[in-house]
């Protein structure tokens, strides 16, 4: 009975990291739009301000599953965890120059293929 609430009260405190990373992920994009619109933007390749949103959300989420994976008081993030980070981080880094544009694609379903197969490999019981 004790593990019960314990995994109800690990699930909570996992819906209120799940409002905070978005209530982060709009800060993050406000900021970035707003530094846009006063021309203080960082201009790398073709990057715009969605590359920077979709790279700062990804590293944000990345940053977020990474502290949940040594944390005690969390559950431990699930591989879609890392999957969605990497592919915001890959988005973002697609608008740096054209190659990377060709490479962003396959490097998302190279990711994902090795995300899953890390999942099944290294699964607890």
């Amino acid at each position: 009975m004790n593990a019960e609430p314990e995994t109800t009260d690990r699930r909570r405190k996992q819906g209120h990291l799940h409002d905070i990373y978005w209530a982060g992920v709009l800060i993050w994009a406000g900021l970035v739009f707003m530094a846009e619109s006063m021309g203080y933007l960082p201009q790398i390749g073709y990057a715009g301000a969605w590359s920077w949103v979709f790279f700062g959300a990804g590293l944000y989420g990345l940053l977020g599953a990474l502290w949940r994976e040594f944390s005690v008081r969390y559950a431990r993030p699930k591989v879609g965890d890392y999957v969605w980070a990497g592919v915001l981080i890959l988005i973002g880094l697609g608008g740096l120059a054209p190659v990377s544009q060709k490479l962003t694609w396959p490097l998302v379903l190279l990711l994902i293929g090795f995300a899953l197969l890390a999942s099944f490999l290294f699964k607890r019981k």
